[in-house]
């Protein structure tokens, strides 16, 4: 039996990476994107209404950034695990990042097969 697909926010506030992110990601059949958010509001409205078990979350949006926007789910939805995306690898930003309650922090660089893997890996700590 096939496990339940991991629900996954992606948040970015570059179309480009969005769009390619959940085209890629789609191709796994055991990660169901259910959303998608190009800012931290946009990403808190939607972890209410979508209950997703993991948000990819870029660092620098407008409105909302990603530090604050895991903060407050983290707050509101402490089940759901947030891992950050960036394109920065500044030490004060992963510091940021894991203060606020994420899980993991990625750079935007990573090889796409590399993101599976990684999202694969908690769709097995999920079950």
């Amino acid at each position: 039996m096939n496990p339940t697909p991991l629900k996954l926010l992606l948040v970015d506030d570059q179309d480009l990476i969005r769009e390619s992110l959940h085209i890629v990601l789609d191709m796994d059949p055991n990660i169901q994107v259910v959303g998608l958010a190009e800012n931290g509001r946009v990403a808190l409205k939607q972890c209410e209404e979508l209950q997703p078990d993991i948000v990819l979350m870029d660092i620098h949006m407008p409105i909302m950034d990603g530090v604050e926007a895991t903060r407050q789910i983290k707050e509101a939805w402490p089940h759901i695990r947030v891992i950050i995306l960036t394109t920065f690898q500044e030490i004060s930003y992963v510091v940021d990042a894991l203060g606020a309650g994420a899980e993991g922090y990625l750079l935007k660089a990573i090889h796409p097969k590399d993101w599976q893997r990684v999202l694969n890996g908690y769709i097995k700590a999920e079950h």
